[in-house]
């Protein structure tokens, strides 16, 4: 299981942690998909709001989330600075950030908000934030360990 190559490693990590996330997000929100990975949109939610259509003048907005697997505490992230932040140097309050962990008798997850990583991590010479796995673990206010308080939280963020 060792011998996979790297880049096989990625996809197969990547996949966990899009179809983690989607199984999240599906208990509160409608999970949007786009065919194309995009602006750093893994998925695009939307309130289940009945009363609201999405072709109205005014429609409801969307939650960007991306979804990230850590295969160990030395894993980085890299998330583009425009997806965290808007011209003005504010978070966005319609993105969201979660990491996978561990195998499925050790699976962890971890929210951050736009608002989290601007506070928390670094910028490189990129303009990339720079999301430090070891970080991430170490800090318990990221995990998540009550999944209705994390999808309250997703879901008063009022984008």
């Amino acid at each position: 299981m060792n011998n996979f190559p790297n880049w096989l490693k990625a996809l197969q990590n990547g996949s966990i942690g899009e179809i983690r996330t989607k199984s999240f997000l599906m208990d509160r929100f409608w999970v949007l998909e786009r065919s194309v990975d995009i602006h750093g949109a893994d998925f695009i939610i939307q309130r289940r709001l009945y009363d609201k259509n999405i072709l109205d003048d005014q429609p409801t907005r969307f939650g960007v989330v991306q979804a990230k697997f850590a295969q160990d505490d030395r894993t980085k992230h890299y998330i583009k600075n425009e997806y965290i932040l808007d011209k003005e140097n504010n978070p966005r309050i319609e993105f969201f950030l979660i990491i996978h962990s561990g195998d499925e008798e050790e699976h962890k997850m971890y929210l951050l908000t736009s608002k989290d990583i601007s506070e928390n991590f670094s910028i490189n010479k990129n303009s990339d934030f720079v999301i430090a796995t070891s970080k991430v673990i170490s800090s318990s206010k990221f995990q998540i360990t009550n999944r209705k308080h994390s999808l309250d939280r997703i879901e008063t963020a009022r984008f």
